[in-house]
């Protein structure tokens, strides 16, 4: 996409799926040339579509990132171009755009430097860096969706600076298997720390970050994300550093680490939660504040709703078409209950005391304990939190060890929507060394809980 410094406008063209490769397997060489050039570069693979996209909106479509290379027949090229014909005959041939496998944007984050390179027989051919992209990757899927109506599945090759390598039948295999050509065939290979890509993402090093991101892009097997505690408006580790797996039931695989909380965690989450109910701006805040807060939660979670469904499947294993109809619905619940929040009324109930003025008023109870299952962990989550919230209360999650990353996805909206340190906090782990302290927590007022007393 582009290849001037100077930012001339991008220009794109179209590969059919039916050329991409994965890495491991043997490509004929190209018939009818002897000048094929090669270009490693990174991809960005759609997850949800759209058109007229916008930059500030672009990175919220991307479901992951990949690399691969672009090849030509640059000779062909060359000729339909001087003869006035379509030049893609150059681009469009069996096997022309290698891929390696994809790497989820929510276990990398997305890229914003990090050395990318491309290797043949030894030699190092491109040796750049991803923040020498001349259009970044939020400009690249905001421009093609104003051409295209993005589909979940498009792969983008976002282009390069450095320029195309030229390639010539009978370059002999590399050792370190970056890129192996033998005689008519070439057997693209992607694997760490050979050919990789690497990114910037806060709270990580970027040296550790690119080798784990290298090796996600090459084994099929991801990077793990680490969910930290939401405690006091912050991600924070278990005091004693401990973490636990998480499976996606469909592969049997771990794909995240989840903080391992103790009663020390369990405490201190009370604790912000009990701070914030009694001090700064939550109690001072009117009821239809705290109902403008709610519902913009709940446009926060509208947007983001084929995200968490997503990220709810990986945790639990149902089929996506329930999880995003709940996940779509869930903004209601935020809705409903913010414009509940100011419509809590008492009363002036009549007695037979002409003395005695009688009547009842509604308060918040203070820090309420919420306890969630596995199987729809948002949609219970919101009969819970939504309307805690608008009744004043702060809350602490404890969700289900089994699918706790939802809960960690969703509560960094709250801190989005603008609601004050503390008021919603999340503490992970197991039954009996988070929730049973939660329960008999002596400043919980309430506990709300979806299961049996044994289960739940």
């Amino acid at each position: 996409m582009g290849h001037d410094p100077a930012r001339e406008p991008p220009f794109f063209f179209l590969k059919p799926a039916d050329v991409l490769t994965p890495s491991g397997r043997v490509v004929q060489y190209p018939p009818k040339t002897v000048d094929l050039h090669h270009e490693i570069e990174l991809i960005a693979a759609i997850g949800r579509g759209g058109a007229e996209i916008s930059q500030d909106d672009a990175l919220r479509h991307v479901f992951g990132y990949a690399v691969g290379i672009d090849l030509t027949r640059r000779d062909l090229q060359a000729e339909a171009k001087r003869l006035s014909r379509p030049w893609e005959v150059g681009k469009v041939f069996d096997g022309a755009a290698p891929v390696s496998a994809i790497t989820r944007a929510e276990e990398s984050g997305h890229p914003v430097s990090g050395r990318i390179w491309l290797a043949v027989n030894g030699e190092t051919r491109q040796n750049g860096d991803l923040s020498q992209m001349i259009w970044t990757v939020p400009e690249i899927v905001s421009e093609l969706s104003t051409l295209f109506t993005l589909e979940p599945g498009d792969l983008v090759f976002t282009g390069g600076r450095r320029p195309a390598c030229a390639g010539r039948q009978g370059d002999r295999r590399n050792r370190r298997g970056r890129l192996d050509r033998d005689r008519d065939s070439l057997s693209w290979r992607f694997w760490s720390p050979v050919m990789a890509a690497g990114t910037s993402r806060p709270g990580s090093r970027q040296a550790d970050h690119k080798v784990n991101f290298a090796h996600s892009l090459t084994s099929g097997r991801p990077s793990m994300k680490r969910y930290q505690h939401f405690i006091d408006g912050a991600f924070v580790d278990s005091l004693d550093g401990a973490w636990f797996e998480t499976i996606d039931p469909y592969r049997g695989e771990p794909w995240a680490e989840i903080a391992q909380g103790t009663q020390a965690d369990a405490d201190r989450a009370v604790a912000a939660a009990d701070r914030a109910f009694n001090e700064g701006d939550w109690p001072a805040m009117t009821a239809s504040a705290r109902g403008a807060l709610l519902r913009r939660l709940g446009d926060l979670a509208a947007r983001d709703a084929e995200r968490l469904a997503e990220i709810e499947v990986r945790d639990n294993g149902k089929l996506y078409a329930e999880m995003v109809a709940q996940t779509r619905y869930l903004p209601q619940w935020y809705y409903y209950y913010g414009g509940l929040a100011d419509k809590i009324e008492g009363s002036v109930i009549p007695i037979d005391k002409p003395e005695v003025f009688n009547f009842t008023t509604y308060e918040p109870l203070g820090v309420v304990a919420a306890i969630t299952p596995w199987n729809s962990p948002l949609l219970l989550l919101a009969w819970k939190l939504a309307p805690a919230l608008a009744a004043g209360n702060t809350v602490v999650v404890k969700p289900s060890e089994f699918t706790s990353a939802s809960a960690l996805e969703f509560v960094a909206l709250t801190e989005e929507a603008g609601f004050p340190p503390g008021v919603v906090n999340v503490v992970t782990g197991f039954g009996a060394e988070v929730g049973a302290p939660l329960v008999a927590h002596e400043k919980v007022a309430k506990v709300a809980f979806t299961g049996s007393d044994v289960s739940g």
